[in-house]
């Protein structure tokens, strides 16, 4: 039932501090439900932000600000779930007690939230086996890419980039087909991203383009440069990624930016016009700046 509900749904759950959102996806390789952190607040606040670790629009995003907003119900939802009262639990998926979207079955929404728990679990126990084992034993291309990405969905990169610079220490040759190193190195640098390292991220994904090149490396790439304050760079990036077909429409409206910061405004306008489609708004900002200088 789990697999086969593309439903995205949004699940509240505390750790140091903060309120973190998980969001059930479905991996189109194994049809298995994973969870991502979608959104969160940072510790001991309120104000709920994305994390880019998986798609969230606005609305979604508003509901889950509503949810961390209102601390008493937030609290009955954590008691139905985990306080072990099980007329307390189905009462409250009867009466529709749970903090849940209304266009969701609050059944199907309790059931993914024990589904989860019982996920994290589970991969913390992994995770824990996999960091006391001796590093040459442990590390495999597939295997350890696998830890990482389990640690950067749940916005626990200082965790994933201890395992990463232990592991990769050791092995300076890495083991394996090299479609598995691209995916590994790709993990390391996402991670490296994640802890604001940005040259360590580049350096990593460099690397992984060069095993398997493709476009999403070099978005990746671009935002790395962004982020780093590099703009020119970011654009060499982002038009290596066009290279291999249209952008999406997130590095569309960033390349168009960017373009337009730089004083390239007939190339910008193609990627605005290309963005637009999705991000009307801001689209129309960065089009009167264009029309403007033009």
């Amino acid at each position: 039932m789990l697999t086969n509900n593309n439903e995205q749904v949004f699940l509240p759950a505390w750790r140091d501090g903060r309120l973190i959102f998980f969001t059930n996806i479905v991996a189109s390789s194994s049809a298995r439900v994973g969870y991502f952190a979608a959104a969160a607040t940072e510790p001991e606040k309120t104000t709920v932000t994305r994390t880019g670790k998986a798609p969230i629009n606005s609305d979604q995003l508003a509901f889950c600000q509503k949810i961390a907003d209102d601390g008493i119900a937030l609290q009955k939802y954590f008691s139905a779930m985990a306080g072990g009262n099980l007329d307390h639990f189905t009462g409250a998926i009867q009466n529709k007690a749970l903090p849940f979207p209304e266009n969701t079955s609050p059944l199907i929404y309790a059931c993914l939230y024990l589904d989860f728990m019982r996920k994290y679990a589970v991969d913390t126990e992994i995770i824990r086996m996999y960091a006391i084992s001796p590093i040459k034993q442990r590390f495999n291309a597939e295997r350890s890419c696998g830890i990482y990405k389990i640690l950067s969905a749940r916005l626990q990169s200082i965790a994933a980039e201890k395992l990463i610079d232990a592991d990769l220490a050791q092995h300076k040759k890495l083991p394996g087909a090299s479609m598995s190193i691209a995916n590994l190195l790709r993990e390391c640098a996402i991670v490296k991203f994640d802890r604001a390292n940005y040259s360590e991220a580049e350096r990593y994904m460099l690397r992984a383009a060069k095993l398997h090149n493709t476009a999403d490396k070099w978005r990746r790439l671009a935002d790395f440069a962004l982020a780093d304050g590099a703009r020119k760079k970011s654009i060499e990036y982002f038009l290596k990624a066009a290279g291999f077909g249209p952008l999406p429409a997130p590095a569309a409206l960033n390349l168009g930016r960017c373009l337009i910061e730089e004083g390239d405004f007939e190339q910008a306008r193609d990627y605005v016009q290309q963005a637009a489609k999705m991000f009307k708004k801001p689209a129309a900002e960065l089009m009167k700046k264009i029309d403007a200088a033009v």
